[in-house]
């Protein structure tokens, strides 16, 4: 027995007629030649999540009597995170770039076959990993 729902109220919006919401970067913005206005957009979307690590090292750091060195510890978090968010992001672009100048510019034939090969690629490496916990799960409880 099928059920049909239908809406009849209307949706509203506090935006003008084609005027885009902006609330995160949308990846089809990031598409195409790589501009500051891009790089700072991703940067201040990354960056503005609180880390829970840092607020419970402040907490930690509060409660000890040591707040400053909590304050210390929480930059030099930032800094890691900094520096790693930026090597995998140069090493995503390069790798891009590299993909382009292999495949040529209008490669679309190489383009889809990287594609392909990468999502079948993702999702049997998720898979394989999901069905090794599953099976780690099922033997016996060793604690030590």
């Amino acid at each position: 027995m099928a059920h049909v729902h239908h809406h009849d109220h209307a949706h509203h919006y506090d935006h003008e007629e084609g005027e885009a919401c902006r609330h995160i970067v949308d990846a089809r913005e990031l598409a195409g030649p790589l501009s500051w206005r891009k790089i700072l957009a991703v940067v201040f979307s990354v960056g503005i999540r609180p880390c829970t690590g840092a607020i419970l090292v402040l907490i930690f750091a509060l409660t000890q009597g040591v707040f400053w060195a909590g304050v210390a510890a929480t930059f030099a978090m930032a800094i890691g995170t900094a520096i790693t968010v930026a090597v995998l992001a140069t090493l995503a672009l390069g790798s891009r770039e590299l993909a382009l100048k292999l495949g040529g510019r209008s490669g679309d034939a190489f383009a889809d076959t990287v594609w392909t090969i990468c999502t079948l690629g993702g999702s049997a490496l998720i898979l394989l990993f999901g069905a090794t916990l599953f099976a780690a799960s099922l033997g016996p409880v060793r604690p030590f």
